[in-house]
This record gives structure tokens, sequence and C-alpha cells, in this order.
């Protein structure tokens, strides 16, 4: 049979502004965790005929992420300046799509702009874009593109991630395609929580690293 796996190159792990303003953690070498729990009490009285528990409060246990060390890189510094206390809502987001949609329309004779209303993504994430008929010309299905964020609601195209950072490689859309257009973007856990440790480390014979780890707060969702 053909498999369904997914590499794991790609994955995303991002803070947030506590609005919809995510920024990516730089250079991640793995993503562990979290790892979800809960207790239960032991609840048995004198008229049971098993043992009787009831569930404890769920514990959302801690993510911890490897990472290249960037002494110098402001997404890692935040980490630091985060261990004061302050509760963050972080992300992990997979290599993989579909899970999450969003239709959207062009108009190539204007600009190169996809509207997507609240598209939810972020500068240099990767998309890829369906139809039910025809797509806009310069766009291709299983082809991953990167988002360069106008605003909440817009969005260009770009050949790299670093090239929707830029502004530069944006896709020359040359007509608006025909029937519904669909982006989809990838699966995201949101996983609220605190900075609990950070660890870098600076062998003699190798690179710099670290690793970093957060305890989930709340409940996580998928999206």
């Amino acid at each position: 049979m053909t498999s369904s796996a997914t590499k794991g190159a790609g994955t995303l792990f991002q803070y947030g502004d506590g609005s919809s303003q995510f920024t990516t953690i730089a250079e991640l070498t793995a993503v562990n965790g979290p790892s979800l729990s809960r207790d239960t009490f032991d609840v048995t009285h004198m008229d049971s005929s098993w043992m009787d528990h009831i569930g404890a409060l769920p514990d959302g246990g801690e993510v911890s992420v490897d990472l290249n060390w960037l002494p110098a890189d402001a997404t890692q510094n935040q980490m630091h300046t985060d261990l004061t206390g302050v509760a963050r809502n972080y992300r992990v987001r997979w290599n993989n799509y579909g899970a999450a949609t969003v239709t959207f329309t062009t108009d190539f004779g204007t600009d190169e702009q996809l509207d997507a209303a609240a598209h939810g993504m972020e500068t240099g994430e990767p998309f890829r874009v369906t139809t039910s008929s025809a797509l806009p010309a310069g766009l291709s299905t299983d082809t991953t593109y990167y988002c360069r964020r106008l605003s909440a609601g817009t969005l260009t195209a770009h050949t790299t991630s670093a090239g929707a950072v830029a502004g530069t490689g944006t896709v020359d859309i040359t007509d608006d395609g025909t029937g519904t257009q669909t982006i989809q973007m990838v699966t995201s856990w949101s996983l609220p929580g605190l900075v609990t440790g950070l660890s870098p480390a600076a062998p003699v014979d190798g690179k710099l690293a670290a690793t970093a780890t957060f305890k989930v707060s709340t409940a996580p969702t998928f999206s």
C-alpha cells in the first residue's frame, strides 16, 4: 500500500503576540511533546463492586524544542526575556496540507494579490492551492508557495520563504481562473503556556545549540 506518512522537515514552532500574529522561532532541529496526561482519584467505597476512579484535572505537560542557538536572533532572545513569567500562545505547524483551508480570489489586472478573508498565515509560511475548476494561471496544484502577509485578508504568493520575507520571487498571476479557489494551509496545534527552561550549549568542537521547554497551561487546540 502507499504510505501517507509526511516528512517532518518544514515543521515550525511559533509564539504569538496574544492575537493573530505569530513569529517563527528560528532553526529548529526537533520538536518534542507535549506530554498531555490526566491523573485519577481512587474513590472506591464500601458499596463498590469495582475500584472506582474519577478524573483529576488534565495536565498539559511540557513541550521541548531543540534548536541551533543564534545568540543575536530576536525570536530566540524573546524566549529568554519570557523566562520572567510572560505567558504566550505558542503553536506547532506541521508540514501537511489541507487540514485547514480558506477560499481565495484574485484580480490579476490590478495586482498579484490573493484575497482570502481571515487566512491566519504569517509571512514566510507555506501553503498550497486547489480548485474546483481551473486555477489562476501562474499557480499550480501540488506546489508549495510561501505567504507574504499584506493584511488579515490579503497575501501574495512567493516561490521561497526567504523571498516572501524579502518581497521577491512573487508568483506572476495572469488570469483569475474559474470555479472555487482554495488555499490549503498546514495543521496547527495551539499550546498556550510559559517558557520554563532555556539551556544553551557551546561544545568546543560543535555547533552552538539549545533546548527550550514550555509548560502548557491551558487546553491545546487543533486547527
